[in-house]
């Protein structure tokens, strides 16, 4: 939220004016319907599932389609761009025409029904890759976005400290959540959200708490109306 208030501020950015874009994979946003099989084809990567939830039912599965999206750099708009907002770093102009890729694969939700509660939804997929064109550092390009005045000292703050930044994934704070805190998540870097109120309809409103964690690549996501962290702590833990 305060990006957002950062960018209304200073003017609207589309991605489309910093060059050509090219997506794939978006026909289909909505979760489709499938069978445990099903799920299992659709994912690029090992699924992980509890053999059971306590008080819960055996789950359905639904899957959303990776997606891609290309740009291909006009670095004369771009620092157009980056002046406008006031930054003094510029991109070289050897990265003009350059294509920068990102890379989305398959989601998968297993929804765990419940009879007094909204399910227990569980879901994962690999971490969003950026693949770079041959030749060029991803590190100048990190440096630029960076410098950018418009980028609030907080969030700035934050990424500066992620030395790793290809493989890392940064949680962003969401609004309705209440509270975020660190925690540990079968010996891997998590986060734990918790709330009273939700502005989600999937989850109809509920308290809705969510862990959310990342290990060998692959991004994992508990979300329950009133689950604890033992209890998300412990679905995690038997996810074979």
């Amino acid at each position: 939220s305060e990006l957002r208030k950062a960018t209304n501020n200073g003017g609207n950015v589309d991605i489309k004016n910093f060059g050509k874009i090219e997506t794939s994979g978006f026909g289909r946003h909505a979760p489709q319907e499938t069978t445990l099989d099903g799920a299992k084809k659709a994912a690029d990567f090992k699924l992980k599932l509890p053999e059971n939830i306590e008080g819960a039912g055996a789950p359905h599965f639904s899957a959303i389609q990776g997606t891609s999206t290309s740009l291909t750099l006009d670095v004369e708009k771009a620092n157009g761009i980056i002046k406008s907002f006031g930054g003094k770093s510029l991109l070289p102009a050897g990265l003009d025409g350059k294509k920068f890729t990102m890379t989305t694969s398959a989601a998968i939700m297993a929804n765990y029904p419940r009879e007094n509660a909204t399910p227990i939804t569980i879901v994962q997929s690999k971490s969003p890759e950026f693949v770079f064109p041959a030749g060029v550092d991803p590190n100048v390009v990190r440096d630029v976005l960076l410098s950018l005045p418009i980028l609030p000292d907080g969030i700035r703050q934050q990424l500066e400290k992620i030395n790793d930044w290809q493989h890392t994934l940064p949680i962003p704070a969401v609004e309705g959540y209440t509270k975020t805190e660190q925690v540990k998540v079968n010996g891997a870097d998590g986060v734990f959200m918790t709330t009273d109120k939700v502005r989600n309809k999937r989850i109809n409103g509920n308290n809705a708490n969510t862990l959310i964690w990342q290990n060998n690549g692959i991004v994992y996501g508990i979300s329950g109306e009133n689950m604890g962290l033992a209890q998300a702590q412990a679905i995690a833990a038997s996810m074979k």
